[in-house]
């Protein structure tokens, strides 16, 4: 998609649906670095909007949620739910 001029939002969210289509259940999202160490909502069409709006702009660190600690991490953090 890049290669043909998709934008990177566009690509990622594509991806997340392609993802979420080979799995059924998982809800996926893709989140940037941005150069101050906050995370950046790149996709996530399938989240409640109040979610990926609660995720832009999350500082980096271990203690910050699921998505802030995969990026301090630097591995993948999987949220079931109860």
């Amino acid at each position: 998609m890049i290669a043909n001029g998709s934008s990177l939002e566009e690509t990622a969210r594509e991806l997340c649906l392609e993802m979420e289509a080979r799995l059924p259940g998982v809800i996926c999202s893709i989140v940037s670095v941005d150069s101050a160490a906050m995370l950046r909502q790149l996709a996530a069409p399938s989240l409640p909007d109040p979610f990926s709006a609660a995720i832009d702009g999350v500082m980096i660190g271990p203690d910050v949620g699921s998505c802030g600690a995969a990026a301090y991490l630097r591995t993948a953090v999987l949220v079931t739910r109860t």
